[in-house]
C-alpha cells in the first residue's frame, strides 16, 4: 500500500465516528457544486465544500469542482498531500449517499 493511501485511511478513520451525525448528500446535488463560487470536491464518499474560502484548494481543483479528487491527490508529493488533507478536514460536510442516483 503506497504512503497516500495509509494517510488517506487514517484520515478517513477521524471522520467515521462522525458519520453518523452528518448529512448524506444526494449525487445529483453534489454534481452541482461544479463552480468556484459553490465548489464541493469528494474523496471517495466524502464530500467537502471549498467555496470561496480556501484560494489554494480552489485552484488546486479547479478542474475537479463536483467530482472526486482522489486521482488528483496522487499526482503529488507526500507533503503536498498531507497539506492538502488537513485543509480538507476542516471542511468535510458529509458523505455522498450510495443509494442516490448517478
Amino acid at each position: 500500500m503506497n504512503h497516500f493511501f495509509k494517510q488517506f485511511n487514517c484520515m478517513d478513520s477521524l471522520f467515521q465516528s462522525n458519520d453518523l451525525y452528518q448529512p448524506k448528500i444526494d449525487k445529483k446535488i453534489f454534481k452541482k457544486h461544479n463552480t468556484r463560487d459553490n465548489a464541493w470536491i469528494r474523496i471517495d464518499t466524502k464530500v467537502y465544500s471549498i467555496q470561496n474560502n480556501d484560494e489554494y484548494l480552489l485552484d488546486l481543483c479547479k478542474e475537479h469542482y463536483g467530482k472526486n479528487i482522489k486521482s488528483l491527490l496522487t499526482s503529488f508529493d507526500t507533503q503536498t498531500q498531507n497539506d492538502i488533507l488537513h485543509r480538507l478536514s476542516f471542511r468535510y460536510i458529509g458523505q455522498l449517499n450510495p443509494s442516490s442516483s448517478h
